[in-house]
């Protein structure tokens, strides 16, 4: 849905101030998000169905937050620059602590560096640092949130993405 939205929106730029064309944006917008909770409903009815069908109860896992990921649930990443962005120019401005403290954590956590960066991707200044790292584990089957939280905590301190704490 973000992408469509923003696809209309990108329409905007070459119409240069177009009052016609707002309007019109807004309704593309509307029926977009309509057409996109039409589809999710419907992929839910066709879920329960076919488990229906199966003879398959669903079952709701309650998960059970250690304080690792409730503090994870509190911190919001938000992106500063478009995609993944290269760290090598930043991490030289780092403290000499700072540089050595992300060299030992890339080194502890060798098997999770790509974590991180598919973590960028999934960072939209919405979703908790523990809903993305959700996210990256329904992707790769692996979960290191103790390594994104750090990881996270020194792209914010290299001024690469903010991060909202929520209480």
């Amino acid at each position: 849905l973000d992408r469509g939205v923003e696809a209309v929106k990108s329409i905007r730029r070459l119409l240069e101030e177009n009052p016609t064309y707002k309007a019109l944006e807004e309704k593309y917008i509307s029926d977009l998000e309509e057409f996109t909770e039409e589809e999710t409903h419907l992929a839910k009815l066709t879920i329960e169905e076919y488990l229906k069908q199966k003879g398959i109860k669903p079952t709701q896992k309650k998960k059970v937050l250690d304080e690792t990921e409730k503090d994870a649930a509190k911190r919001i990443p938000k992106r500063i620059y478009k995609g993944p962005p290269s760290t090598r120019s930043w991490i030289r401005r780092l403290s000499r602590e700072d540089r050595d403290a992300l060299w030992r954590l890339e080194k502890e956590h060798r098997e999770s560096r790509i974590l991180g960066i598919l973590a960028l991707y999934w960072t939209d200044g919405r979703r908790s640092l523990s809903e993305i790292a959700d996210l990256v584990e329904l992707e790769t089957g692996k979960r290191d949130i103790n390594y994104l939280l750090e990881y996270f905590g020194f792209l914010e301190k290299m001024g690469l993405i903010q991060i909202e704490r929520r209480p």
